[in-house]
């Protein structure tokens, strides 16, 4: 997933598009990662399992975990409208605009592959049978989980936020540090 951010140093001689989207994409990346790790830490605590198989079934003991979960793989494999598409999206517009259009290509051919294995666990959790009876989700990790997903889907739905102060660091560091 950080490879993405080496496009935007890629085509940075090229394209303002490609400060701002390595800027836009870290925070995404940060925001997706980190959720997509603690939901994963938290299965592993309460499964006490690191298996992909402690996935199955996940959502019908561990809802909150699961919906969390499910949303950051998503956003990290780049699906609209959450915040990992807008960034992806403006890194291979990058790419594409300093004559790159081959580097945007392999971006998607590695996007294709991540839905695939996302979708997989998705899928895990969501159809697949458990064995785990109930476990109680923890109330301090579901707040943290539930605060970043929030801000997986706020800055999805409102990527000029996020696009707007990228730029104006941009501006500001390009006015300063010449390419």
């Amino acid at each position: 997933q950080a490879g993405y951010l080496l496009i935007g140093i890629v085509v940075l001689p090229y394209t303002n598009l490609g400060l701002i989207g390595l800027l836009y994409h870290s925070f995404n990346h940060a925001i997706l990662q980190a959720t997509a790790f603690l939901a994963a830490g938290l299965v592993r605590l309460k499964t006490s399992s690191s298996s992909l198989d402690s996935y199955n079934g996940l959502s019908k003991v561990m809802p909150i975990t699961s919906f969390c979960l499910a949303l950051s793989l998503l956003g990290l494999a780049g699906i609209p409208p959450l915040n990992g598409f807008w960034s992806k999206l403006i890194l291979f517009s990058a790419a594409v605009d300093g004559g790159y259009a081959w580097l945007a290509l392999a971006g998607l051919v590695n996007t294709a592959i991540s839905v695939a294995y996302y979708l997989l666990v998705i899928k895990r959790m969501y159809m697949d049978e458990t064995s785990i009876k109930a476990i109680k989700e923890p109330f301090i990790f579901i707040s943290v989980l539930v605060f970043a997903t929030a801000i997986i889907i706020v800055t999805g739905l409102l990527p000029n936020v996020l696009y707007d102060i990228a730029e104006d660091i941009t501006i500001s560091f390009l006015a300063n540090n010449p390419v």
